[in-house]
Protein backbone atom coordinates (compact mmCIF):
# COMPACT_ATOMS: atom_id res chain seq x y z
CA UNK A 1 0.00 0.00 0.00
CA UNK A 2 3.03 2.30 -0.14
CA UNK A 3 3.11 5.27 -2.46
CA UNK A 4 -0.66 5.57 -2.80
CA UNK A 5 -3.08 8.32 -1.87
CA UNK A 6 -4.64 7.77 1.54
CA UNK A 7 -8.21 7.93 0.25
CA UNK A 8 -7.78 5.37 -2.49
CA UNK A 9 -10.02 2.30 -2.35
CA UNK A 10 -7.96 -0.78 -3.12
CA UNK A 11 -9.45 -3.67 -5.07
CA UNK A 12 -10.06 -7.06 -3.56
CA UNK A 13 -7.25 -8.60 -5.60
CA UNK A 14 -4.77 -5.91 -4.49
CA UNK A 15 -5.65 -6.47 -0.85
CA UNK A 16 -5.47 -10.22 -1.24
CA UNK A 17 -1.94 -9.83 -2.61
CA UNK A 18 -0.97 -7.74 0.41
CA UNK A 19 -2.64 -10.20 2.76
CA UNK A 20 -0.77 -13.14 1.22
CA UNK A 21 2.46 -11.23 1.80
CA UNK A 22 1.51 -10.58 5.45
CA UNK A 23 0.61 -14.22 6.03
CA UNK A 24 3.87 -15.34 4.46
CA UNK A 25 5.84 -13.03 6.74
CA UNK A 26 4.09 -14.48 9.78
CA UNK A 27 4.48 -18.11 8.73
CA UNK A 28 8.12 -17.85 7.67
CA UNK A 29 9.56 -15.32 10.09
CA UNK A 30 7.69 -15.47 13.40
CA UNK A 31 9.16 -18.32 15.45
CA UNK A 32 6.42 -18.26 18.09
CA UNK A 33 3.50 -18.01 15.67
CA UNK A 34 1.71 -21.02 17.17
CA UNK A 35 2.73 -20.55 20.79
CA UNK A 36 -0.64 -19.21 21.98
CA UNK A 37 -2.96 -20.22 19.13
CA UNK A 38 -2.85 -23.48 17.23
CA UNK A 39 -1.93 -23.73 13.58
CA UNK A 40 -5.43 -25.00 12.89
CA UNK A 41 -7.00 -21.93 14.47
CA UNK A 42 -4.68 -19.51 12.72
CA UNK A 43 -5.05 -21.20 9.33
CA UNK A 44 -8.82 -20.90 9.69
CA UNK A 45 -8.53 -17.22 10.64
CA UNK A 46 -6.08 -16.43 7.83
CA UNK A 47 -8.32 -18.19 5.30
CA UNK A 48 -11.45 -16.42 6.55
CA UNK A 49 -9.85 -12.96 6.44
CA UNK A 50 -8.54 -13.63 2.94
CA UNK A 51 -11.82 -14.95 1.55
CA UNK A 52 -13.93 -12.16 3.04
CA UNK A 53 -11.84 -9.29 1.74
CA UNK A 54 -13.64 -6.59 -0.20
CA UNK A 55 -12.50 -3.22 -1.59
CA UNK A 56 -11.17 -1.07 1.26
CA UNK A 57 -9.07 2.00 1.97
CA UNK A 58 -5.70 1.52 3.62
CA UNK A 59 -7.13 2.54 7.01
CA UNK A 60 -10.07 0.16 6.70
CA UNK A 61 -7.73 -2.65 5.65
CA UNK A 62 -5.58 -1.90 8.69
CA UNK A 63 -8.60 -2.22 10.99
CA UNK A 64 -9.61 -5.41 9.19
CA UNK A 65 -6.31 -7.26 9.67
CA UNK A 66 -5.08 -6.02 13.05
CA UNK A 67 -7.29 -8.36 15.16
CA UNK A 68 -4.66 -10.94 14.21
CA UNK A 69 -2.48 -9.33 16.90
CA UNK A 70 -4.72 -10.45 19.75
CA UNK A 71 -4.80 -14.03 18.43
CA UNK A 72 -1.09 -14.40 17.69
CA UNK A 73 -0.21 -12.67 20.97
CA UNK A 74 3.44 -12.02 20.16
CA UNK A 75 4.99 -8.68 21.07
CA UNK A 76 7.12 -8.79 17.92
CA UNK A 77 4.16 -9.12 15.53
CA UNK A 78 3.35 -5.41 15.19
CA UNK A 79 1.32 -4.25 12.21
CA UNK A 80 1.95 -0.61 11.35
CA UNK A 81 0.48 1.84 8.89
CA UNK A 82 2.93 3.05 6.28
CA UNK A 83 5.11 5.98 7.30
CA UNK A 84 3.65 7.90 4.35
CA UNK A 85 0.12 7.50 5.71
CA UNK A 86 1.14 8.47 9.23
CA UNK A 87 2.96 11.58 8.00
CA UNK A 88 -0.02 12.56 5.87
CA UNK A 89 -2.44 12.37 8.79
CA UNK A 90 -0.06 14.07 11.20
CA UNK A 91 0.36 16.98 8.81
CA UNK A 92 -3.17 17.28 7.43
CA UNK A 93 -5.69 15.81 9.84
CA UNK A 94 -7.17 16.69 13.21
CA UNK A 95 -7.09 14.55 16.33
CA UNK A 96 -8.65 13.81 19.70
CA UNK A 97 -7.50 16.68 21.96
CA UNK A 98 -7.06 14.81 25.24
CA UNK A 99 -4.66 12.41 26.86
CA UNK A 100 -6.47 9.57 28.59
CA UNK A 101 -5.75 6.80 31.05
CA UNK A 102 -7.73 3.58 31.08
CA UNK A 103 -8.02 1.82 34.44
CA UNK A 104 -10.67 -0.32 36.13
CA UNK A 105 -12.73 -0.28 32.90
CA UNK A 106 -12.95 3.49 32.96
CA UNK A 107 -11.42 6.22 30.82
CA UNK A 108 -10.08 9.28 32.59
CA UNK A 109 -8.71 12.55 31.19
CA UNK A 110 -5.09 13.16 32.20
CA UNK A 111 -4.43 16.20 29.99
CA UNK A 112 -6.79 18.57 28.19
CA UNK A 113 -5.50 20.22 25.03
CA UNK A 114 -8.95 21.21 23.76
CA UNK A 115 -10.43 24.68 23.45
CA UNK A 116 -12.81 23.87 26.34
CA UNK A 117 -10.67 24.41 29.42
CA UNK A 118 -13.66 23.78 31.73
CA UNK A 119 -13.14 20.03 31.24
CA UNK A 120 -10.90 19.15 34.14
CA UNK A 121 -8.22 16.53 34.57
CA UNK A 122 -9.70 13.51 36.31
CA UNK A 123 -13.06 13.72 34.54
CA UNK A 124 -14.27 10.36 33.23
CA UNK A 125 -15.15 9.98 29.55
CA UNK A 126 -18.27 7.82 29.28
CA UNK A 127 -18.65 7.96 25.50
CA UNK A 128 -17.02 9.40 22.39
CA UNK A 129 -19.28 10.27 19.46
CA UNK A 130 -22.03 8.12 20.99
CA UNK A 131 -19.83 5.04 21.35
CA UNK A 132 -19.29 3.99 24.95
CA UNK A 133 -15.73 4.19 26.22
CA UNK A 134 -15.79 0.46 27.01
CA UNK A 135 -16.79 -0.33 23.41
CA UNK A 136 -14.09 2.00 22.08
CA UNK A 137 -11.39 0.38 24.19
CA UNK A 138 -12.57 -3.16 23.43
CA UNK A 139 -12.39 -2.37 19.70
CA UNK A 140 -8.88 -0.94 20.05
CA UNK A 141 -7.54 -3.59 22.41
CA UNK A 142 -8.46 -6.51 20.19
CA UNK A 143 -6.40 -4.84 17.45
CA UNK A 144 -3.35 -4.24 19.60
CA UNK A 145 -0.18 -6.30 19.96
CA UNK A 146 0.44 -8.01 23.29
CA UNK A 147 2.70 -10.60 24.93
CA UNK A 148 0.74 -13.77 25.56
CA UNK A 149 -2.49 -13.38 27.50
CA UNK A 150 -1.18 -10.33 29.36
CA UNK A 151 -2.81 -7.11 28.14
CA UNK A 152 -0.51 -4.76 30.07
CA UNK A 153 1.60 -3.91 27.01
CA UNK A 154 -1.49 -3.33 24.87
CA UNK A 155 -2.95 -1.05 27.54
CA UNK A 156 0.33 0.83 27.90
CA UNK A 157 0.36 1.55 24.17
CA UNK A 158 -3.22 2.82 24.17
CA UNK A 159 -2.77 4.87 27.33
CA UNK A 160 0.22 6.59 25.71
CA UNK A 161 -0.91 6.77 22.08
CA UNK A 162 -4.68 6.78 22.31
CA UNK A 163 -5.28 9.66 19.89
CA UNK A 164 -3.20 7.98 17.18
CA UNK A 165 -4.79 4.55 17.47
CA UNK A 166 -8.26 6.05 17.82
CA UNK A 167 -7.68 7.89 14.54
CA UNK A 168 -6.41 4.75 12.80
CA UNK A 169 -9.64 2.92 13.54
CA UNK A 170 -12.30 5.62 14.00
CA UNK A 171 -11.01 8.23 11.59
CA UNK A 172 -10.54 11.98 11.95
CA UNK A 173 -13.86 13.69 12.71
CA UNK A 174 -14.02 17.46 12.87
CA UNK A 175 -15.40 17.36 16.40
CA UNK A 176 -16.04 15.01 19.29
CA UNK A 177 -19.27 14.73 21.20
CA UNK A 178 -18.34 13.49 24.65
CA UNK A 179 -20.38 12.43 27.63
CA UNK A 180 -18.18 13.08 30.64
CA UNK A 181 -18.61 12.57 34.34
CA UNK A 182 -17.02 15.40 36.27
CA UNK A 183 -14.88 14.89 39.34
CA UNK A 184 -18.00 15.88 41.31
CA UNK A 185 -20.01 13.04 39.72
CA UNK A 186 -22.16 15.12 37.38
CA UNK A 187 -22.67 13.85 33.83
CA UNK A 188 -22.73 16.28 30.93
CA UNK A 189 -22.37 16.27 27.16
CA UNK A 190 -19.74 18.50 25.62
CA UNK A 191 -18.72 19.03 22.01
CA UNK A 192 -15.09 19.86 21.38
CA UNK A 193 -13.32 20.58 18.12
CA UNK A 194 -10.70 18.17 16.85
CA UNK A 195 -7.27 19.78 16.70
CA UNK A 196 -4.20 19.48 14.52
CA UNK A 197 -1.08 17.91 15.95
CA UNK A 198 0.55 21.33 15.77
CA UNK A 199 -2.18 22.93 17.89
CA UNK A 200 -2.12 20.08 20.38
CA UNK A 201 1.65 20.49 20.72
CA UNK A 202 1.28 24.23 21.20
CA UNK A 203 -1.42 23.79 23.86
CA UNK A 204 0.70 21.16 25.58
CA UNK A 205 3.62 23.59 25.77
CA UNK A 206 1.54 26.45 27.11
CA UNK A 207 -0.47 24.42 29.63
CA UNK A 208 1.75 21.63 30.88
CA UNK A 209 5.43 21.77 29.98
CA UNK A 210 6.19 24.35 32.64
CA UNK A 211 4.99 21.86 35.24
CA UNK A 212 6.19 18.55 33.78
CA UNK A 213 8.09 17.14 30.85
CA UNK A 214 5.91 14.03 30.62
CA UNK A 215 3.38 13.57 27.83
Amino acid sequence: LYGQTVDRIFSTSELQTDFKFLRDRYENNLANLYLYSSKQRLDKLFDSLYLNLKPLTALAFYSYITPLSSVIKDGHSNIFLSEQSIQHYNQNSKFFPFNIYWTDNKMFITKNFSDDTTIHIGAEILSINDVGSKEVMAYLLIRQVRDGNNENYALWILNNYFREYYSYHFGHPDSYSLVVKTTKGTEKRVIVAALSKQTISSNKSSRYLQATNSD
